[in-house]
């Protein structure tokens, strides 16, 4: 097992603190699927639509890898820190997937308070 896609994963976070949804775009799969605690979209546009919303809602953003574990060569958990607006903050674990072409297939975020 490897971590091929290590770097680019931190590349995409760095991407969300930095609100860049052009930057974003660039990741994804056409059929990306994001689910998370409130929604589950399908499709590249409706995904970059929903994170727009988060960005609009915040005047700052800031995601900072603990922890990152590779399940396969093409899936990988991380354990983020979010920061909101410098004062919220919420700890998730993403689940990110990969397609052969080295595209993000699917974001599974759960809330770390809903996992334990």
């Amino acid at each position: 097992m490897t971590l091929k896609f290590q770097d680019m994963i931190f590349d995409y976070f760095d991407s969300f603190s930095k609100k860049d949804s052009e930057s974003l775009e660039t990741f994804f799969s056409e059929e990306v699927m994001l689910v998370d605690w409130n929604t589950k979209i399908k499709g590249k546009m409706k995904v970059i639509a929903e994170i727009q919303k988060i960005f609009d809602s915040t005047i700052s953003i800031k995601v900072t890898p603990k922890s990152f574990y590779a399940n396969s060569d093409y899936s990988y958990a991380i354990h983020i820190s979010i920061l909101f607006n410098d004062e919220k903050h919420i700890d998730v674990i993403d689940v990110i997937e990969f397609d052969f072409k080295g595209k993000i297939l699917m974001i599974k975020a759960f809330k770390y308070e809903n996992i334990l």
